[in-house]
């Protein structure tokens, strides 16, 4: 092969790599643009849309006025809540137990702005009021809310520790004597029953086809009468 030859066929090989490398320069610019619009693509955000508010009809409009919120909230402080979250949450309860009692209980719901504030205050005392209660019985029963150092604290007695078992027996049979001699109130063995497994009076009452108030009085009363015995037979 001769030096013009060899030269001719050096040439032809660097034009080929140059054009090679050309074409791959050329696909590598062409896969970058297409990451890059496919990454705009991501990126562009769907317009926005905006929820158009639905006007409150009914006593929906009266149960959410402001006066309403305002009264409740007012109960609320004074019986001692001012944290803003707590009364937000005492708020959002008693409205739930509004609606609940309009649209289950088939109360009529108010015609006024006033007569909603009386209804909706009522049940924030009594709302209040049965949170007190609970605080009551859990501090009675040694509950003392959350401590900083859990691991030396004392754990509960058991309250039925070292309790007779003669002695259970024997409440039990004066129990039995008071169902068998008729001094106990009607469906009183179904009430003890759901009451041990904690079922709530209201409850008690749909399946018994009485009320919840009267399932709460017949229970005072068997309580009441058994007490009266117990104490009738020297026993503690």
């Amino acid at each position: 092969m001769t030096m013009f030859e060899q030269l001719y066929e050096t040439n032809v090989m660097t034009e080929s790599h140059e054009r090679a490398e050309r074409r791959r320069q050329r696909r590598r610019r062409a896969k970058l643009r297409e990451r890059k619009e496919r990454q705009r693509r991501k990126k562009k955000k769907a317009p926005r849309q905006v929820a158009t508010p639905v006007p409150l009809t009914g006593y929906a409009a009266i149960l959410m006025a402001p006066k309403v919120t305002h009264a409740v909230i007012k109960a609320f402080r004074t019986r001692g809540w001012e944290r803003r979250q707590d009364l937000e949450d005492l708020l959002g309860e008693v409205r739930l137990s509004a609606v609940k009692a309009f649209n289950q209980r088939g109360v009529r719901p108010p015609d006024t702005i006033d007569q909603m504030c009386c209804f909706c205050v009522k049940i924030a005392r009594n709302h209040a009021a049965s949170i007190r209660r609970k605080e009551r019985v859990a501090r009675e029963n040694g509950y003392v809310g959350l401590c900083e150092l859990p691991d030396e604290e004392l754990p509960l007695e058991d309250r039925w520790e070292g309790r007779d078992p003669i002695d259970a027996h024997r409440q039990l049979e004066v129990a039995a004597d008071l169902f068998r001699q008729g001094r106990m109130p009607e469906h009183g063995v179904e009430i003890l029953y759901d009451t041990a497994v904690e079922t709530r009076f209201t409850v008690m009452g749909a399946d018994l086809g009485i009320s919840g108030r009267a399932v709460r009085g017949r229970m005072n009363t068997m309580r009441k009468a058994f007490r009266e015995e117990i104490e009738k037979r020297g026993m503690r």
